[in-house]
């Protein structure tokens, strides 16, 4: 009897632990939009007749995400990320927020999140433009959860707003630039281990 009481408070202790929901994965995603990105260089490398800054068509980005239930339905994570292409380089960071509709075989995933980043573009010689910025994010798509993993695939838009612009012309000289515009939408696919439970 005693060893009956004691393994039904131990599989309750583990049931108990197993309401917790989290996860760290990595992801993988790509802009999709605008097909060149930036949508818009500054005013002065638009109508420079000696820039050889060229925006970038294909690029990947890869990160890592952890992400934490804080009930069924609500769950906030915060994410890594690099993002690389032809002379273009991206470094950022996000806290997240998602609401989970719960369905029969995949979830619902809604959610955004703020940051800070840097983006790079640069040429073979001297030039340069370093764009330190605060991501602004909102994503969707579906989530498909077992026990111990969950894949995620999100459509996102976002909107990197700078707060300043570092250029270096090919003379090596330093100039003031104007605002460009750097809105993007894209995909991304996100594999996680953890706990996931319905």
């Amino acid at each position: 009897m005693t060893t009956l009481l004691a393994l039904a408070l131990l599989s309750g202790d583990a049931h108990a632990a197993s309401d917790e929901v989290y996860g760290v994965g990595l992801k993988i995603g790509t802009i999709a939009l605008p097909g060149l990105y930036p949508a818009a260089f500054p005013k002065q490398i638009r109508q420079s007749d000696t820039t050889e800054l060229q925006k970038v068509q294909t690029d990947v980005h890869l990160g890592l995400e952890g992400v934490y239930y804080l009930a069924a339905e609500h769950r906030v994570g915060a994410v890594a990320t690099y993002a690389f292409g032809s002379g273009y380089g991206d470094r950022s960071a996000m806290l997240k927020y998602g609401y989970v509709n719960q369905m029969d075989f995949a979830d619902l995933h809604l959610g955004g999140g703020v940051g800070v980043g840097r983006t790079r573009f640069k040429t073979d010689g001297k030039e340069d433009l370093r764009i330190p910025y605060y991501p602004l994010r909102v994503e969707a798509g579906p989530l498909v959860r077992l026990d111990w993993c969950a894949i995620q695939a999100d459509a996102f838009v976002q909107y990197n707003l700078p707060w300043a612009h570092y250029y270096t012309a090919a003379d090596g000289s330093e100039e003031d630039l104007g605002p460009g515009v750097y809105l993007m939408g894209g995909v991304e696919l996100a594999f996680f281990l953890g706990e996931f439970a319905r």
